[in-house]
């Protein structure tokens, strides 16, 4: 079924994005790149078709998680590049704020991306069974 062939292209590609995020992203570093969404509100729509409501949650389900990290990304983003250096109290604001990022990647993102690396993985398991 070419439906469940894009899905999986498209888990796939989630997948080694959240990967790559679990392995670059560092105090240190700044992810600027999105996760692949761009389909999933396509796929919403007609994925009932397969009539499997529990697969159907769980695709559901990550997309909801997918968006709820892409969010937290963004919001990393925005943390590295605030605009902190125009304020008269920069270096304390500067610190305050590299003290959020980390904290928002250390337990926001990094956690985060594990349950999500999960959940793409069994679906992806699933899809397979389903072919």
């Amino acid at each position: 079924m070419q439906l469940l062939q894009l899905l999986e292209n498209n888990l796939k590609d989630n997948l080694r994005l959240v990967t790559q995020i679990e392995v670059e992203l560092k105090p240190s570093s700044v992810i600027y790149y999105p996760l692949n969404l761009s389909i999933w509100p396509g796929i919403a729509e007609r994925i009932s078709i397969l009539g499997d409501w529990t697969f159907v949650d769980r695709i559901q389900r990550a997309y909801y998680e997918l968006a709820h990290l892409e969010r937290k990304i963004d919001k990393q983003f925005e943390l590295a590049y605030s605009s902190v250096p125009q304020h008269p109290t920069y270096p304390q604001m500067q610190a305050d704020v590299a003290g959020m990022r980390g904290q928002l990647i250390a337990t926001g993102i990094l956690p985060h991306v594990k349950d999500i690396k999960e959940l793409l993985q069994e679906l992806l398991k699933d899809i397979d069974e389903k072919k």
